[in-house]
């Protein structure tokens, strides 16, 4: 299905060096003859997203990229898609109904690319790989990493490579951090800023509104940003020509899904003078999708002529909640030049809501194929005339309603239902009939003599004394209301953290420190909370009202009614697949960025992390775990040694015998015991999990940098990140004939080292920039299977047992090339025109030859930018190539369950080429209208992450493996459009 990609051999990043090095050099030394260093100018350009823009970011943190503000505003970025669009070697993980999860740099994804919000670690998906399997293929949790409202976002710094100095627990393959803006960003010229927003995108309908209000007052300033985007399904290419019916795997057109995004920042601070400084901050950020899971596999409710039963309906949420105090000391002192100190609180909810139940004209559960209506009290058919029942030719009863006869009719035993008197007329007679075998006898009049009320509600209801199964009333033969079984899953995260950074500067001329160091302390309490149940939607005037009385005048309840009834007994059970653990993590780190002399300038590093992991499951007041789930996993289910009971007719005195009496005696004990033991197991391996552990690590980074002229750098990084395992790798635990799922409390973190270099040219003309990177990763969390096992004790049947363990290695490597060239200082008439050009190769192997999926296919991207002398308008063409993704770069886990002849991953993406056009135009210096173009050549594509995102097995995110219908489902929109205004008071 996709191309094949260019062979490379082992030595291609030795090639690849030199084919970066030799057009680095060549332009070196033509720009060293042009003209002497003093004329050079510093270089400032409005670049394309993430391109460098002055001489001074040429020496930028080797593997970074910062995106601000205005590039944010100027490329229209609404998402994460949006950010990396133009960026190589970074993506975004697709995670379906719940949209995008992360990010993947370098071979890894998701919780191994740390994402940062004004220093603070946002939510982490369930990370382990048997909670993967078992839950997230089944659209039952919203198993995604929360986003960031992008109007509210100063910086997006962008580090590739491990670097777990900056990001902390993390950051393997690399670092996503956002920096939130302030009231001084807009409060330069004067003291109030009032900022209105709209704009539109045809890809998914959305309609976006944002209000920004900045003062200042005094010592006082405040910031406001409030922001509403209310959108669709993304729409794929040929979005409107498939047919919208189609339910199942083969759906090729996207689940509708209606999604709301509310966004507030409130930011108050106070100078109480040039030193001292204090700031409160409010971010509020939340998202909800509602719609219908028509993909969805086992919930199929086909929209035709025929009956229609349940299907799902989803209802996605994610909050976050984050509370910031924070102090800043300015006065120079012998250990800073600046501190800081901020006291936060983060709440993070992801939530999984789905009801099953059905909604369509023709539902089972409220049919009424005669129409029948319930008219002044009584039962008509649906012109309003009463109901006749008589016997027909054959003797059998027929019922003449709306004009017609019918010989199959639906019926209700009179004595075995309770008309409900608020709706019924219980006060007069109720014409029934009398049938034996489906024979008529004879019409009669039946007074409701058995009245009753409910304490509960006050309502009155009333039935016949007359008892006879052959008294029969006709009535709609559905249960009369629709039974909904919901679901909601709760994954919640909640840290309080408290950070101290101070700064310092010392040196001279020719030797310079810039010093950062501090630390913070922060507990973060993860857990799970499971709702399921039932309850009832569409009550109808047939359905019953009432459980109803027994003989004895007695009520009947919930409890002591054995017929399921989700109308009168709604139902719901709370509880969790994981234990709710609290995790403490205290840090240190320290960073000095060193300059010797005008060439020379080394970046030092360090981080020490020390995290405490502290289960806090409390019986009978956490939601439970299932005794199924634990019992027998580590502390074994006792022997069962309780033997037969002893059987009286065994002795000579029979029941009164008193060694039968004795034995009985001691089989009940033993019996008793026993199962005291079975009821206990599940608590002990709750307790035996519940034991605190605790991690160690050290991070840290070198980089130098050095000026081999003054148009030539050469910098270097070798770096160290890790990511310390999840609570729920840790403790996560199931169990179940078919798999059992152990937790590993001994888990070690994860390791990464990453080894760079980089070579930069620089001048008035521009700037090239190549790279070379190598990233190890070591002790990766693998799920593996352990064996089979005889769980039960006694039992004759074996358990598989699968646990994650720390047995991976993996090494990703590759090439960066990055440039731009400044064309109106080459040629006069193209001033302001900018030409730009990236690209990311790389490839990654684990444990030997195992493909790593989270790599990119090779991706190159150019760009040619326009700006007017005076700001007033220009425009963007962004070109991106995309190779193919190589069967042989790929991994199927699952590949021998599903007897696959290898372990290549059968669906993947092609090579692409796709041309988006951007532009603006500032009518008054006030206004500015932005528009923009995406796809232009309406070209037909999958990206690799869309095609990496389809399932196996499961639920959901699911084709048809024998004729690939439903593929068309993960398309990337076609051809679609961007619409901004922006009003500057």
């Amino acid at each position: 299905m996709p191309h094949c990609l260019i062979k490379t051999g082992k030595n291609h990043s030795n090639k690849y060096l030199l084919s970066i090095l030799v057009p680095v050099l060549m332009a070196q030394i033509s720009q060293a003859y042009a003209e002497e260093v003093k004329q050079q100018p510093a270089l400032h350009v409005q670049l394309p997203t993430g391109v460098v823009s002055t001489k001074k970011t040429l020496k930028r943190p080797v593997g970074q990229t910062v995106i601000n503000d205005r590039q944010i505003a100027r490329n229209m970025i609404a998402d994460s898609r949006d950010l990396v669009k133009y960026q190589t070697g970074i993506t975004v993980v697709e995670a379906g109904r719940f949209g995008s999860s992360g990010y993947a740099i370098r071979g890894v994804d998701e919780n191994r690319v740390a994402i940062m919000v004004d220093g603070l670690h946002q939510a982490e998906t369930l990370a382990s790989q048997g909670f993967k399997e078992l839950f997230e293929g089944y659209g039952n949790f919203n198993n995604t990493r929360n986003s960031v409202e992008f109007e509210n976002i100063k910086t997006a710094t962008i580090k590739k490579g491990a670097d777990s100095v900056t990001a902390g627990s993390g950051a393997l393959g690399g670092a996503v951090i956002f920096k939130t803006k302030e009231a001084q960003d807009y409060l330069q010229e004067k003291d109030w800023h009032v900022g209105l927003k709209m704009g539109y995108s045809s890809v998914d309908d959305q309609k976006m509104g944002s209000a920004t209000a900045a003062a200042r007052l005094g010592d006082f300033d405040a910031l406001l940003i409030a922001t509403r985007r209310n959108k669709n399904e993304t729409k794929n290419y040929g979005y409107d020509d498939y047919n919208a019916s189609i339910q199942g795997k083969t759906r090729e057109k996207p689940d509708p899904y209606d999604i709301t995004q509310k966004s507030t920042l409130l930011k108050l601070g106070y100078t109480a003078n040039e030193r001292h400084r204090f700031d409160i901050s409010v971010d509020d950020t939340k998202q909800r999708s509602q719609g219908n899971d028509f993909s969805y596999t086992l919930k199929y409710s086909p929209l035709t002529e025929s009956e229609e039963v349940e299907l799902r309906h989803t209802d996605d949420r994610t909050k976050r909640q984050a509370f910031s105090l924070s102090y800043t000391n300015s006065s120079p002192n012998l250990f800073w030049d600046e501190a800081s100190v901020r006291l936060t609180k983060q709440d993070i909810t992801t939530t999984a809501r789905t009801d099953d139940y059905c909604d369509g004209e023709k539902c089972q559960a409220v049919s009424n194929p005669l129409g029948l209506q319930l008219k002044n009290g009584k039962v008509v058919d649906k012109n309003g005339n009463p109901l006749v029942v008589q016997a027909g030719e054959d003797g059998r009863a027929e019922l003449v309603a709306n004009g017609k006869v019918y010989q199959n009719f639906d019926n209700k035993r009179v004595d075995q239902f309770w008309f409900d008197c608020s709706i019924f007329d219980c006060n007069s007679p109720i014409e029934a009939y009398e049938a034996q075998y489906g024979q008529f006898i004879n019409a009669i009049k039946l007074d409701l003599d058995r009245k009753r009320t409910d304490p509960n509600t006050g309502k009155t209801y009333a039935t016949t004394s007359r008892f006879s199964n052959k008294i029969l009333m006709p009535f709609p033969g559905s249960p009369g209301y629709l039974t909904n079984l919901y679901s909601e899953r709760d994954l919640n995260s909640k840290t309080n953290q408290l950070n101290l950074d101070l700064t310092k500067w010392i040196g001279g001329d020719t030797l310079s420190h810039d010093i950062s160091y501090g630390g913070y302390y922060s507990t973060t309490e993860k857990s799970m909370v499971n709702k399921s149940g039932s309850n009832a939607w569409s009550s109808t005037w047939w359905a019953d009202k009432t459980l109803g009385w027994d003989l004895s005048d007695t009520l009947r309840t919930c409890e002591n009614f054995s017929s399921y009834n989700s109308l009168l007994c709604p139902g719901q059970t709370v509880f969790s697949f994981l234990i709710p653990v609290k995790t403490t993590d205290s840090s240190f780190y320290a960073s000095n960025k060193i300059a010797i002399g005008d060439r020379l300038n080394v970046d030092l590093g360090y981080r020490y992390n020390r995290v405490k992991y502290q289960p806090n499951y409390v019986a009978g007041q956490t939601a439970k775990i299932p005794d199924d789930m634990v019992k027998g996993l580590f502390v074994p289910l006792p022997v069962n040694d309780v033997g037969e009971a002893p059987r009286f007719w065994n002795y000579n005195g029979g029941y009164s015998d008193p060694k039968y009496l004795a034995d009985q005696k001691a089989y009940q004990a033993r019996k008793e015991a026993y199962e005291a033991a079975v009821k206990a197991n599940p608590e002990q391996n709750i307790a035996y999990l519940s034991k605190t552990r605790s991690h160690s690590q050290h991070s840290y980074s070198i980089a130098p940098s050095f000026d081999l002229t003054n148009y030539l750098n050469i910098q270097a990084k070798y770096s160290k990140g890790f990511r310390m395992p999840t609570a729920d790798e840790m403790y996560f635990t199931f169990r179940h004939p078919d798999i059992t799922v152990k937790p590993n409390v001994n888990l070690k973190p994860e390791i990464a080292k990453t080894k760079e270099l980089v070579l930069t040219t620089h001048g008035k003309y521009g700037f090239l920039s190549g790279s070379i990177f190598e990233t190890k990763y070591t002790d990766f969390i693998d799920f593996s299977f352990q064996g089979l096992a005889d769980i039960e004790k006694n039992s004759a049947r074996r358990w598989p047992i699968y646990q994650s363990i720390n047995r991976q290695t993996a090494k990703a490597e590759g090439v960066e090339i990055n440039a731009l060239l400044n064309a109106g200082e080459l040629v006069s008439a193209m001033k302001g025109v900018k030409l730009s050009y990236q690209m990311t190769r790389q490839k990654g192997r684990a444990d030997g030859d195992i493909p790593m999926n989270a790599i990119q296919p090779n991706t190159s991207v150019f760009g040619v930018g326009y700006d007017a002398k005076n700001d007033k308008f220009g425009a963007n063409l962004y070109i991106t190539r995309v190779s193919a993704k190589k069967a042989e770069d790929t991994y199927n886990l699952f590949w021998r369950e599903e007897g696959a002849k290898d372990s290549t991953l059968r669906w993947r993406s092609d090579g692409y080429t796709t041309v988006d056009l951007t532009g603006y135009y500032k009518p008054t210096k006030n206004l500015t209208l932005q528009a923009g173009v995406y796809n232009l050549a309406d070209r037909k594509y999958m990206t690799w992450d869309s095609a990496r995102s389809i399932r196996p097995f499961g639920t959901s995110n699911m084709i048809d493996k024998k004729t690939n219908q439903g593929i068309n489902r993960f398309l990337a929109p076609g051809r679609n459009f961007k619409l901004s205004l922006e009003y500057v008071f």
